[in-house]
């Protein structure tokens, strides 16, 4: 066998041939960095969508359930504190207050003249508006029989950029987006 004749069989790769493949490779991963990054980006935007969510949950279900034992609530002029009284000596207050440099709605107890606040959204979001509408009784329209809650929600702060840095440590950003939830509420109901 002479060493330098090789048959067609026994043939390596071409140069051609290796830089095809590498391209084709190439393009494949990138395709798949793509659909992992995306994943990701989707994922963590989720997450922040879901606390949004969460917290106004809680903000709703604590109001709910003081103005469904409530025996008189009213509301403010600028509609933004809302006023609950029961049958006990205590009332409670609902209130956009600052936490930290958050904004929170806080839910205030007052007995004896003294009112102690406590957060009901978390520190790490924003409430960006708190709207207490009253609804009026139409036999006695001085009185308020329930009220229109809107709650406008952010992460963090309104407007604020999200920096999502990949594992290869490339930067994606996105703005975060604010939700809104409002609801109708009336004294005693079932």
């Amino acid at each position: 066998m002479n060493l330098l004749h090789i048959e067609k069989s026994e043939q390596g790769m071409t140069l051609i041939e290796v830089i095809i493949v590498v391209v084709v490779a190439g393009i494949l991963m990138g395709a798949l960095y793509q659909v992992f990054i995306t994943g990701h980006f989707i994922y963590t935007k989720s997450q922040y969508e879901e606390n949004l969510i969460q917290n106004a949950r809680v903000a709703m279900d604590w109001i709910v359930r003081d103005v469904r034992g409530a025996s008189t609530i009213s509301v403010n002029q600028n509609q933004e504190i809302l006023t609950i009284w029961d049958t006990s000596t205590y009332s409670i207050e609902y209130k956009v207050m600052d936490s930290n440099g958050s904004k929170v709605l806080g839910r205030g107890i007052i007995k004896n003249g003294e009112t102690s606040y406590n957060p009901v959204t978390s520190p790490d979001t924003y409430v960006k508006t708190c709207i207490f509408n009253p609804i009026y009784s139409t036999q006695s329209p001085s009185l308020t029989i329930g009220v229109y809650v809107k709650l406008e929600l952010y992460p963090f702060n309104v407007g604020a950029k999200k920096i999502i840095k990949t594992p290869l440590g490339h930067v994606r950003n996105f703005i975060l987006e604010g939700k809104a939830f409002s609801r109708k509420l009336v004294i005693n109901e079932k």
